[in-house]
């Protein structure tokens, strides 16, 4: 198990558990009745409203009068639902029913998972809770319908003549009206508790989604790495046509557009408000594309500075110290035939010649006393003699040779 995963929380479980459980109950009571309908509607031999007393003539009155088809001779009032709509409506209700039923055993299944969050589980509720809307909204339908008979009975018989044999019949209709309409709202009551749990359990869903995006590793908040494309550019905060940078990479897919090509002109000519440009001599094309990029071996072109913009350093062009209001006293060499050629402007940069400061006079120390004199000379050395030592010769008339 993760611990960094968070469990189910009890109160969604519980939630969960008693929602699904009652719309199980609601699904099951809607298949039976609707089955029971389809099987009775076909049925022409429900009964006879002649010989039929008591519980049976309530019964046969209802069947004839909604639940019956028209090849059976049902029971036709004006101003009441006709019975091709409640069959409508019955097909509904069942179809729902049947969605919602499996809604719910799914629901609990999923909550009832003890090893970590259910899977899905944000997924099945919201499956569930949509199911449950539709059936209501269904039953709701044709419990307006029943309603809406019981009403009209009810007036019709507030304006018979008491005494009258038809005014039974129509108060057997009107207690059918108001008998189906309870059974289609089930009870006015079963709903209603329903859609309180399905709201409890939807802002529980919310949080704890809500908690477990909080307790999700940060690796699994990025997207798709993509490490051929980005959409990144680089922005040199130190060039001002920076701007420029990507914006000529669309010319090196049309080679036959020549680019106009900027000879770089000498640094004491007339024409130097143009900046200067690095000049590839391998391809001419390229020339613009990566300005403004720092030069080096080492230096990866799509790293993006986070630092504040800084001022970018404005570069004076030449013009401006060729400024004809101001004397030529200061320029060097005044003796060139003409401006720029041969001469070029001060420069606070180099360093000025200044005379050498002539150190003022000092008083003259005494000095110690040497000796002068030269030293004498010193004993002479005989030579040295490294020539061996003469060898000794022995006498032959010694009896002692060898």
């Amino acid at each position: 198990m993760n611990k960094n995963k968070l469990n189910t929380p009890s109160e969604i479980i519980v939630t969960a558990c008693v929602s699904a459980g009652l719309s199980t109950i609601l699904s099951l009571t809607n298949i039976v009745l609707c089955v029971l309908a389809l099987i009775f509607r076909y049925d022409c031999h429900v009964g006879d409203l002649t010989n039929s007393t008591g519980a049976d003539f309530f019964l046969v009155t209802i069947a004839k009068l909604y639940v019956q088809d028209e090849t059976c001779a049902p029971l036709h009032l004006e101003d009441l639902t006709k019975v091709q709509s409640v069959f409508i409506l019955t097909v509904l209700i069942l179809v729902f029913a049947v969605i919602n039923l499996v809604a719910s055993i799914a629901l609990i299944s999923v909550v009832i998972k003890e090893d970590g969050p259910a899977p899905n589980l944000d997924i099945i509720t919201y499956v569930y809770v949509g199911a449950c809307l539709a059936t209501l909204v269904v039953d709701l339908t044709l419990g307006v319908h029943f309603g809406m008979d019981y009403q009209t009975v009810t007036d019709l018989l507030s304006k018979n003549s008491p005494g009258l044999l038809m005014n039974y019949q129509l108060d057997m209709i009107r207690l059918g009206a108001f008998l189906l309409m309870t059974i289609s709202l089930k009870g006015f009551i079963g709903y209603a508790m329903n859609i309180v749990l399905l709201i409890l359990l939807v802002s529980y869903i919310v949080d704890f989604q809500q908690k477990i995006k909080e307790n999700e590793h940060p690796i699994h908040k990025l997207g798709v790495l993509n490490a051929f494309g980005s959409d990144k550019r680089y922005e040199d905060p130190w060039n001002a046509r920076r701007h420029d940078v990507f914006m000529r990479g669309s010319s090196l897919n049309h080679p036959l557009e020549e680019e106009p090509h900027h000879v770089p002109m000498r640094a004491n000519q007339e024409n130097t408000n143009n900046p200067k440009r690095v000049e590839d001599p391998w391809n001419l094309h390229r020339n613009d594309m990566f300005m403004g990029y720092p030069r080096g071996p080492q230096v990866n072109p799509a790293f993006n500075d986070d630092e504040p913009p800084r001022a970018p350093i404005k570069e004076y062009p030449l013009s401006d110290y060729r400024n004809n209001k101001r004397p030529d006293t200061w320029l060097h060499g005044q003796n060139s035939p003409g401006p720029g050629l041969g001469s070029r402007p001060f420069s606070y940069l180099e360093e000025p010649k200044r005379p050498i400061p002539v150190k003022p006079p000092t008083t003259p120390t005494n000095e110690p006393q040497w000796r002068r004199d030269a030293w004498p000379p010193a004993p002479p050395v005989p030579d040295p003699d490294y020539s061996p030592p003469p060898r000794r010769l022995k006498s032959a008339l010694k009896s002692n040779y060898p």
